[in-house]
């Protein structure tokens, strides 16, 4: 039996080796969803910013109904966003969020407010969890240097007495910071598509090889095709049949098929 086995048949719309992408509704499609099962979430959800119809926001007590059905105890969930939909998702959720992430881009964007308002460059990538999920840290540099940890006990007359600190051994520098800064991609298939070298980034943070990863807005398939590159299980759904077709076209580019 296959691990696909355990996901409906019904609405497949493509599927690899390592992944499936569905065409539907998200929060209906995910009802369908075993549970307990994924070790990843990553999407990029519409934040309600323009007239278009794909730019309806998910309601969040049903989308975080079924996620928090279908994680598992350890699953990171990743969601990018803007303000103000950022700080209503954060609400939405505000026992596991965690932090965020700042993609700073290349490609600007406000113009029609620049007198008013500063150009916008950056996005944010908001972290939930219930319980510490895989954190691999990428870009990390071998050191060795001894450190000496201060510490400070207070004496009979209040004042800080210093006392004998723990020595360790500092292995790796380099750790991330918050703001990541890839190049907005240069082909666009999609209004709001990530860089395919973030979400490659992402990926590799939160996740190991042969994990299952859900992107239940996948649009023209970034997270899909990032997965099926590094390894990782996958399953994809987006309501709209031309991306679709484009998400299944960039993962042929890599030479799988169903």
């Amino acid at each position: 039996m296959s691990w696909k086995d355990l996901f409906p048949r019904e609405g497949r719309f493509f599927e690899t080796e390592r992944g499936i992408l569905y065409r539907g509704e998200a929060i209906e499609t995910m009802g369908n969803f075993p549970g307990q099962i994924f070790d990843a979430i990553i999407t990029d959800p519409p934040y309600g910013v323009t007239d278009f119809r794909w730019d309806s926001v998910i309601p969040f007590p049903e989308m975080w109904g079924e996620l928090k059905r279908i994680r598992k105890d350890r699953t990171a969930i990743l969601i990018f966003g803007s303000e103000p939909f950022s700080s209503q998702l954060r609400l939405s959720n505000l026992r596991e969020f965690k932090y965020d992430w700042y993609w700073k881009k290349s490609r600007k964007t406000n113009f029609p407010n620049a007198k008013r308002q500063p150009l916008r460059n950056v996005e944010i990538i908001s972290v939930f969890y219930r319980r510490q999920p895989a954190y691999n840290p990428q870009g990390l540099k071998p050191c060795k240097v001894l450190h000496k940890e201060k510490k400070y006990k207070m004496n009979e007359g209040g004042f800080k007495k210093r006392s004998l600190g723990t020595r360790y051994i500092q292995r790796y520098a380099n750790y991330p910071t918050q703001m990541i800064e890839f190049k907005s991609p240069l082909a666009i298939c999609h209004p709001t598509q990530k860089p395919l070298p973030l979400l490659e980034y992402l990926i590799k943070t939160y996740t190991n090889e042969g994990d299952l990863i859900l992107d239940f807005t996948a649009g023209s398939g970034t997270t899909l095709v990032a997965a099926e590159k590094f390894n990782r299980r996958w399953i994809g759904i987006e309501l709209e049949e031309k991306y679709c077709e484009i998400a299944v076209k960039r993962l042929k580019e890599l030479g799988v098929d169903n």
